[in-house]
């Protein structure tokens, strides 16, 4: 036998051998690992949240009653001041010298008008002897009568100087918070036009916010429906936070609602009021206020990791008993503020969510579904939804 014949057997007998054996199937890869949290059940009130400014209470623009020279400015710029304290002071030289010779005419008034009663009382026992005529007496009652207006007058004015001595001293209308001072000493102040320096109230504070017209009338549909009170009818409890607070940490109530809306921006004015004893608000900061839009009701709330978006809308992935995946579309409510959403319709109580590795599930695959951490906090939280 030929060494090419020998080879070729070979060949056919390993090729035989090959074609007998049956292909092996790769083993199937395991469920991938996700983390599942069952919905929270809780009692909450549904808020919408809007924007706003907040406003002093009170402000003043400080002016002085009296014109005259400053003599003395007696309060630091910007420091907080109480009713009453001294924020100028005017010369007082020109108003005390005033009051002196007012009073000097008052003095002079007083001592004829005593001159003239005497004299009234005596001529009303001459009269009565007919020693003078009833004319002379009259004469004299008259003079006494006009010495006695003349003294009325002089009175006011020497409380009129008085008060302008008084005004010389330059004090706070209101608690608050003072401006810049917009005078040096010896400057001239000139009465009732002269600026010198404005105060704001600080504590309470005011919150000004637009309300859009679909929540008024969604506000009003509760309203009728006794599900809520109006707030010209009572205090209704608002929520406030600056622009580097988490949440809404302050507490006020609504104290005016304006009597109609803006038709160039569809909105409707609102304004609450807050206390403010740490003045860690100050007037014109730029606000967060949440307003209660509910009574408080149960709802069901789930970890916001758990929230996809198509163009279907929201949807979750549910875990059934087998470790089935489940595509659920579902209606949000209000986010929290604590890494959670409230669920309006499309879970029920005690079902499995995924809240991480919802990548890696598919619907109607399998899934390894090992239980949240209680308390673990949320990353990557989804778009806070829309109230109500």
């Amino acid at each position: 036998m030929s060494r090419s014949s020998s080879f070729a057997r070979l060949v056919v007998v390993a090729l035989l051998a090959g074609c007998s054996r049956k292909p092996v199937a790769p083993p199937a890869p395991p469920p991938p690992p996700v983390t599942v949290a069952k919905p929270t059940e809780e009692t909450i009130i549904d808020y919408r949240d809007f924007t706003g400014r907040t406003a002093a209470i009170d402000s003043v623009v400080v002016r002085a009653r009296v014109t005259g020279y400053l003599e003395r400015v007696g309060f630091q710029e910007g420091t907080e001041v109480q009713a009453g304290d001294l924020l100028y002071e005017i010369d007082p030289r020109p108003y005390a010298a005033a009051l002196a010779g007012a009073e000097g005419s008052v003095a002079a008034s007083e001592a004829r008008r005593e001159r003239l009663e005497a004299d009234m009382e005596r001529a009303r026992t001459l009269l009565e002897d007919q020693v003078i005529s009833r004319e002379e007496f009259d004469r004299a009652a008259s003079e006494l009568a006009e010495t006695a207006g003349t003294l009325q007058s002089l009175r006011a004015a020497v409380e009129r100087a008085r008060l302008d001595l008084e005004f010389t001293r330059v004090r706070a209308p209101l608690a608050g918070l003072t401006g810049k001072s917009e005078l040096d000493v010896g400057n001239l102040v000139v009465a009732d036009v002269t600026a010198l320096t404005s105060i704001v109230s600080v504590d309470p504070i005011h919150a000004w916010f637009d309300v859009d017209e679909r929540s008024v009338l969604f506000y009003r549909d509760r309203i009728r429906a006794k599900e809520l009170e109006s707030a010209r009818d009572t205090d209704i409890r608002v929520l406030l936070g600056l622009s580097d607070e988490e949440g809404h940490p302050h507490e006020g109530v609504i104290d005016f609602v304006d009597n109609q809306l803006d038709p160039t921006s569809g909105t409707i004015r609102i304004r609450a009021v807050f206390p403010n004893p740490e003045r860690l608000i100050s007037p014109g900061f730029f606000v967060r206020i949440r307003v209660p839009f509910s009574q408080p009701h149960p709802a069901l709330l789930v970890d916001e990791r758990a929230l996809a978006s198509d163009q279907r809308g929201w949807y979750v992935f549910v875990v059934d008993a087998e470790g089935t995946v489940q595509y659920r579309p579902v209606v949000i409510g209000d986010s929290r503020g604590d890494g959670r959403v409230v669920i309006v319709d499309g879970i029920a109580p005690g079902e499995q969510v995924i809240v991480v590795g919802a990548q890696r599930a598919r619907p109607g695959g399998k899934v390894a579904a090992q239980p949240a951490e209680a308390g673990a906090p949320a990353s990557s939280p989804a778009p806070a939804p829309a109230g109500g």
